[in-house]
């Protein structure tokens, strides 16, 4: 189930009630997530300020609103008002996904038309607020529908003059990483896309650069480990494809 409403009264939640990140920041683990490092900003708080050469901000576009929900202050849980505050939701099956799903779906097997139906819905979602709380929602935003020839020679995604269904999947695979943020979502597309999906992948730096071993899963929780007869002894490493039955 999706929720959006994050007008919830901090009263109402008890400590295990709280957003999970919020959590981490407020206790012992103050510094260890943010997009900011040493006045560097992350890839996806580039792609949203209009300032910088990453930016996915046009004429169609205005990122300003989302940019502000997405920073994240690392040094404590309670001074964040946007996707990290402590009554926020967290996103776990989305409208959002399902719909950016078909867009790359039918893009693939139709045409750039047939997903364009349902990449519009989406920018028509974002539109009315999308997933913004009070604290964001009045800031300027603006996500106007895009035509099919938004994607051609020079235009949106599209500097290098590829065929607009190429530039048109760029753009739903982007948005996916842009409204992904937080799940899963932008680290299963890098990892199913970073062979055959090269034209249209999200080109952000991985920490450890970008030649490979690439993280393959996540780690292996402890639980796991411990309870599972299946399971190595210890975990092998987030870079190997070795797999824990279940």
């Amino acid at each position: 189930m999706e929720m959006c409403d994050s007008d919830l009264k901090e009263s109402a939640n008890t400590s295990g009630d709280k957003n999970l990140f919020y959590t981490i920041l407020e206790g012992s683990r103050a510094g260890d997530i943010g997009n900011s490092n040493a006045g560097v900003e992350s890839y996806l708080i580039q792609m949203l300020d209009s300032s910088t050469d990453l930016s996915r901000n046009n004429s169609k576009t205005d990122e300003t609103a989302r940019l502000g929900y997405y920073r994240i202050n690392s040094s404590g849980g309670s001074v964040n008002d946007g996707i990290i505050a402590g009554t926020e939701p967290q996103n776990m099956v989305t409208y959002f996904e399902n719909e950016l799903i078909l867009a790359e779906a039918k893009a693939r097997a139709g045409s750039l038309n047939d997903g364009l139906v349902h990449l519009n819905k989406v920018r028509a979602w974002l539109n009315d607020g999308g997933h913004l709380n009070k604290n964001h929602i009045g800031n300027p935003t603006k996500y106007e529908p895009y035509v099919a020839a938004d994607f051609d020679a020079g235009g949106i995604e599209n500097q290098d003059n590829v065929n607009a269904t190429t530039a048109f999947l760029r753009e739903v695979i982007e948005e996916r990483y842009v409204s992904g943020f937080g799940t899963h979502m932008a680290y299963n597309d890098a990892r199913r896309l970073r062979k055959s999906g090269t034209a249209y992948a999200v080109p952000f730096v991985l920490v450890n650069g970008p030649n490979p071993p690439y993280p393959e899963r996540m780690p292996y929780a402890t639980n796991e480990l411990n309870s599972n007869s299946n399971a190595p002894a210890e975990d092998p490493g987030i870079f190997t494809k070795t797999a824990v039955n279940q």
